[in-house]
């Protein structure tokens, strides 16, 4: 019913949409020619599904699309067994299942089914497909006298595979470090999962960087602040941000992110001085790239002053592009890279640098597919753009930028109707949003195509 669903969803005006597989099974029933519409990426579908689509030569309707990075993973939590038959501490799993729940709770793009009852004959297979969820987590405790082992594995649900397994020993003749062992067994579960299935590799720069699992984690909680793009988010950021550098102050990613909130500020109005808060990025990126000069996020983070700031596009894309050569795994890099390439009008290497970002990121931030939107939009790909646009503001509804961009390209589309409907939703929001305030918001409003963008707007019903 999932796949049916999201199938009718895409099907043109008047036609419909079978999978590869249903084509296949029915070829010489179907009495019909349809055309190959090529492989489609559905939501909670893990794979890519070729799809078929009639009447022949039908384009598909604005939908999911077929270049939608996924979003937020699942994951979900079983209890670990004790496999002792004599437990000497039967109250070990019940507490890591406390301490690992609550730590994984506070994670940025990772939503957590949790924990099932401990004894099930279903398969880790039924299990995920049961609970909707993209990893399955487990582990397993056993004792001999003193000494405790605890097993953990990280299971991809679409193939079955383990991708992540590790074992940890303790000896409790000192009964206190019990929660010691309990902390390390979560805090390296939880730096697995941003690595695997949330950040990518970049994140085990941050790690490293913070010195103490306190500040890394205050930094996470920054960061997930950062993300979404409100004036409330960014002062909660900053101020996560400042308690991470009280506990490590020598520490660069930290200084870039609180950079980034003043940067933030600038952009959006969220400051009474602008001028003031484009000093202060720039004051926090020159303190990080004191203590590395060849600091990736830093040499990216100030690729994104020059863009704000003076409006200088090819020094900042020349820092950009510099720490894509010094940490070719860091996501940020390329989706800076991608932002100033979209301001500059060049749009196929901006699409090209939003997909290396959401490539190095697993879980896609909703900041690098809105640069990606920009670039459909610049592109022209107006399908591509309407399902980029929903699927951001899904997770996102009061993002108006990305509901001014999916206004504009229903328009295109000659959907006047729905064009009309997003910009009532727009005037819900914020009433006194104009078309002018879009395009000032954007990093270049001088580029060709604003006024044409800015006029579909009107024309949809924005205030000019």
């Amino acid at each position: 019913m999932n796949l049916a669903a999201r199938l009718e969803a895409i099907a043109p005006p008047g036609g419909v949409c079978i999978s590869a597989l249903v084509r296949e099974c029915l070829q010489p029933e179907l009495g019909a020619e349809f055309t190959d519409a090529g492989n489609q990426n559905f939501k909670n579908i893990p794979r890519p599904i070729g799809v078929f689509s009639w009447p022949s030569g039908a384009a598909l309707a604005p939908g999911e699309g077929d270049d939608i990075p996924r979003g937020a993973a699942s994951v979900g939590i079983l209890p670990f067994d004790d496999l002792t038959r004599a437990p000497a501490r039967p109250d070990l799993p019940a507490g890591l299942d406390d301490d690992l729940i609550a730590t994984l709770a506070g994670l940025d793009d990772i939503n957590l089914v949790m924990s099932l009852p401990r004894k099930t004959d279903r398969s880790l297979s039924q299990i995920g497909r049961e609970l909707g969820v993209d990893w399955i987590l487990r582990g397993s405790v056993r004792t001999a006298g003193e000494r405790f082992r605890a097993s953990v594995q990280l299971i991809e649900c679409a193939t079955g595979q383990t991708v992540w397994a590790q074992r940890f020993d303790h000896d409790d003749s000192d009964a206190s470090d019990v929660f010691l062992f309990q902390d390390t067994i979560v805090e390296e579960i939880a730096a697995t999962l941003q690595v695997t299935i949330a950040d990518g590799e970049q994140a085990l720069i941050w790690r490293s960087e913070a010195g103490d699992p306190q500040a890394y984690k205050l930094f996470l909680a920054g960061r997930a602040c950062w993300k979404d793009y409100r004036r409330s988010a960014s002062r909660r950021a900053q101020g996560l941000y400042q308690e991470a550098l009280q506990i490590t102050p020598d520490f660069p990613a930290a200084l870039v992110g609180l950079a980034r909130t003043h940067l933030e500020d600038a952009t959006w109005g969220w400051s009474e001085d602008r001028s003031e808060s484009l000093r202060e990025a720039r004051r926090l990126l020159d303190k990080a790239l004191e203590i590395d000069p060849d600091h990736a996020l830093a040499c990216a983070e100030f690729g994104h002053v020059m863009l704000a700031g003076k409006k200088d596009f090819e020094e900042g894309l020349e820092w950009a592009m510099k720490a894509t050569r010094i940490a070719p795994s860091l996501g940020d890099a390329y989706f800076i890279c991608a932002t100033i390439l979209s301001a500059l009008g060049r749009f196929d290497e901006s699409l090209r640098y939003s997909r290396e970002a959401t490539q190095r990121s697993p879980t896609a931030p909703d900041p690098y597919l809105a640069i990606m939107l920009d670039a459909y939009i610049g592109l022209q790909r107006w399908p591509d753009a309407v399902a980029l646009a929903r699927h951001i503001i899904v997770r996102r509804p009061n993002w108006l930028m990305q509901r001014c961009a999916l206004a504009i390209s229903l328009e295109a589309l000659e959907l006047h109707q729905e064009a009309r409907r997003e910009i009532d939703k727009i005037n819900a929001r914020n009433p006194k949003f104009t078309a002018g305030q879009w395009r000032r918001y954007s990093y270049n409003p001088d580029r060709p195509d604003m006024t044409e963008l800015t006029d579909k707007l009107v024309s949809a019903g924005l205030q000019p």
